[in-house]
């Protein structure tokens, strides 16, 4: 392995680990009594207070075109705003390491929606991977009580959402936009959904905030700027589809970061689920990039 492959994989596993690391944070400020909303509210807050200098600074102006505002709209509500609020449910009922493994789960789920809707064929090892993978989340539960459930609705609709985020980013257009615009106006909108739906359940206490904004601006340093320009590294010197894979590294790190901060454990049944879905998702982005190569290569012939 060249250097520039092994500093792929270093940076792309790093990227990784500071995700799942950013989600175990992230439930211990709720462990500090900061409800969903508090922190939805404060994290988009953060974002937005980082991104508008730096729009500033770069001469960016964090604006998008007239086009684009009902569609960044969009994006915000049922993407990025509403993924994070499913997910911080779900951290409410579930180890971190549960939720972030079930999530995972959206290479499968973008496979399925764009043969639904786009009439994209699902490859064999796409098909096997959700079976093997819904099958698996059954283990999660010793019994299945009211908030394992919910927490299971929940953390599998972020799959959905998530899902959502990138297919509508790919086609709408929106990749053409500013991408600090756009993480401005994504930040913005999910301080005002945390904002609406802490009012909504009557539990936006904002006296919690000088005690949580500390977690909560690590956060914003570790996952919107270290671990993204890891994890656009990793995809520099590795391409896309392999750094996809290390990218499984991320539900391993929250679990062992659930147990290190939060003193979170799982059952046999629970290791054995984890162990199965993060193998079905591994044996799907392996295949995806071994495609993308062989791909490339092809290409290449034809040019040649």
């Amino acid at each position: 392995m060249g250097k520039r492959q092994t500093l792929g994989m270093i940076c792309s596993v790093a990227s990784a680990a500071l995700f799942g690391l950013c989600a175990a944070l992230t439930k211990l400020a709720t462990a500090r009594g900061a409800s969903v909303g508090v922190i939805l509210f404060a994290r988009g807050l953060l974002g937005a207070a980082f991104l508008l200098p730096y729009g500033a600074l770069t001469r960016r102006p964090v604006r998008v075109s007239r086009g684009s505002g009902k569609k960044v709209l969009l994006l915000g509500l049922v993407g990025t705003a509403a993924t994070l609020l499913l997910l911080n449910l779900a951290y409410c009922f579930l180890p971190v390491g549960t939720v972030t493994t079930i999530h995972f789960l959206y290479p499968a789920a973008v496979s399925a929606i764009s043969a639904l809707l786009f009439h994209e064929k699902i490859p064999p090892v796409t098909a096997v991977a959700l079976a093997v993978s819904t099958g698996a989340m059954a283990l999660f539960f010793e019994r299945f009580t009211a908030d394992a459930l919910a927490g299971l609705l929940c953390a599998a609709a972020s799959v959905f959402t998530w899902a959502f985020q990138l297919l509508y980013l790919d086609r709408s257009g929106l990749l053409h936009e500013s991408k600090s615009a756009v993480a401005f106006w994504m930040c913005c909108i999910t301080a005002a959904v945390g904002a609406g739906y802490g009012l909504l359940t009557g539990e936006f206490a904002l006296g919690v905030l000088p005690e949580i904004l500390p977690v909560m601006a690590v956060i914003a340093v570790l996952n919107n700027v270290l671990a993204t320009v890891l994890c656009a590294a990793g995809v520099e010197h590795l391409g896309a589809g392999t750094a996809a894979v290390f990218s499984v590294f991320e539900p391993i790190a929250s679990i062992a970061f659930g147990a290190l901060l939060l003193r979170e454990s799982l059952s046999a049944k629970q290791i054995a689920a984890s162990t199965a879905i993060l193998l079905s998702i591994f044996t799907l982005v392996s295949h995806r990039a071994l495609t993308q190569r062989k791909s490339a290569k092809r290409r290449g012939v034809r040019r040649a």
